[in-house]
């Protein structure tokens, strides 16, 4: 029964850290619009880390909508629509899931090709 609990304490402990330095916020926010968490939630708003993600979060999700937008005209040609659009797709998976080890791994992250050249969140 101790060897559980000490793994329970340990469990939490862990999760109760990564909740204090902004882990949990910073790779939240590269999930749909989960940014918002760590846009509005004390004290994660006003720490570096978890801006830099959340500002990340906030143009992903707006790249994510304009593209789902020209993807969907796009699917009224034939194949070319759907390979563009799976493409496309995989690329905002692939950016997503970079975006949240990088959080998890407490590293800064630059988006591809636009870089530090937004910033909503200041």
């Amino acid at each position: 029964m101790e060897n559980n609990n000490d793994t329970l304490n340990k469990v939490t402990d862990a999760v109760n850290e990564s909740v204090e330095n902004g882990v949990l916020f910073a790779a939240l926010s590269y999930v749909l619009i989960l940014w918002i968490l760590g846009l509005v939630l004390e004290p994660h708003k006003n720490n570096p880390f978890v801006k830099k993600h959340v500002n990340n979060g906030i143009i992903l999700t707006i790249l994510a909508v304009i593209c789902s937008v020209i993807c969907w005209v796009l699917n009224f040609i034939p194949v070319l629509g759907a390979i563009i659009s799976a493409v496309v797709g995989l690329a905002f998976l692939g950016i997503m899931i970079l975006g949240i080890y990088k959080a998890y791994k407490k590293q800064d992250f630059i988006l591809p090709v636009i870089g530090d050249s937004i910033k909503i969140v200041k």
